[in-house]
């Protein structure tokens, strides 16, 4: 029975070893999505912030079907998303294999004026 005992306990280490790491997670960010969501769900008078009234899912109404700006941003997202990643893909992959081959000449200087923007920015910035 000890023995058994013994074995369990062993096999719930690895879960109490990560259980603070958890908990961080889930008050850093778990809990304000689930705050903001909450409020998301109110109507909150800023002047007075005991006061609030729950109005459901008229907020998310009111912005999906009445914001024009709303509408807009959203149709920006969607041709950055629909256009603008799969070429900027397309056109990465084709450098990279362009890149790659043997018979390219000055290759070597051409990789460093690629990679001289990704490794100056966080130099300046720091």
């Amino acid at each position: 029975m000890k023995k058994r005992k013994v074995f369990y306990i062993h096999k719930l280490t690895p879960y109490f070893m990560i259980l603070p790491a958890v908990i961080v997670l889930i008050l850093i960010a778990i809990y304000p999505m689930v705050f903001s969501f909450w409020v998301s769900l109110h109507r909150w008078y800023l002047g007075r912030p005991h006061l609030f009234l729950f109005i459901g899912l008229e907020n998310y109404y009111t912005l999906i079907f009445k914001d024009s700006v709303f509408r807009r941003a959203f149709l920006n997202t969607l041709v950055l998303v629909g256009v603008c990643i799969p070429v900027e893909f397309a056109l990465g992959t084709m450098l990279a294999v362009l890149l790659n081959r043997d018979d390219i000449k000055g290759k070597k200087i051409f990789r460093v004026c690629l990679i001289m923007p990704v490794v100056i920015t966080p130099v300046v910035a720091g």
